[in-house]
């Protein structure tokens, strides 16, 4: 990361809140090479600022317990389960050959449609909190006992985000609705972001009606 940091950017690169790294001043002409290399280090910038799920945060040190590295193990399924099927960024970027017709892409979870906003899941192990379970659209907290890992409690609808000058839009602290057992957190996390695909057409639809009524 230092190497593309002094060879495309502006000699400086920083480590984010959503634990990702974050280049500035990288120009037009050197933005394929970029992108070629930060794959080459066995990372990706896939739907970085997209509206989709973005990457799963967890502790950062999976060595610490088993109950950590299986935590991290969680995560790193959580997010390769919810990314994006399609082609065009290999193919755009890495030089990835064709395989088919865009139009003939099949998203599973996300459809025809992307989300509303971007969306972030998080899971923390008790008693640490760095991740900031509350801030989380999905947050998990690793329930443990005796020194295994047996679910999650479960916190939905946490964000920071709002868009300015609309005060219908206010950052806020997630819920806790329950708990969920460890086998069941795939499916509970795709359940609840296509919770938010779904509101984003019902709002659509409305938006529709009402201009017709118009």
């Amino acid at each position: 990361m230092d190497d593309i940091s002094n060879q495309h950017a502006n000699h400086t690169s920083k480590l984010t809140t959503r634990q990702a790294f974050q280049f500035h001043g990288i120009l037009k002409h050197d933005l394929k090479k970029s992108m070629k290399k930060i794959n080459g280090s066995v990372l990706d910038s896939i739907a970085a600022c997209g509206d989709v799920n973005r990457n799963t945060m967890c502790n950062l040190n999976p060595y610490q317990s088993r109950v950590h590295k299986e935590v991290n193990d969680y995560a790193t399924t959580i997010s390769n389960h919810l990314l994006l099927r399609t082609g065009a960024y290999h193919e755009i970027w890495l030089d990835g050959k064709k395989v088919l017709d865009s139009s003939e892409e099949k998203e599973p979870i996300y459809g025809k449609m992307y989300l509303p906003r971007k969306f972030k899941i998080g899971i923390a192990v008790p008693p640490s909190n760095d991740i900031d379970v509350y801030l989380q659209d999905i947050g998990l907290i690793a329930i443990v006992d005796k020194d295994k890992l047996v679910g999650f409690n479960i916190i939905i609808g946490g964000s920071m985000g709002m868009t300015h000058g609309n005060t219908d839009t206010y950052p806020q602290l997630g819920r806790l609705i329950g708990f969920i057992p460890k086998e069941k957190v795939i499916e509970v996390c795709e359940k609840l972001l296509t919770i938010q695909h779904v509101i984003m057409l019902i709002v659509k639809i409305a938006k529709m009606h009402v201009l017709n009524i118009q």
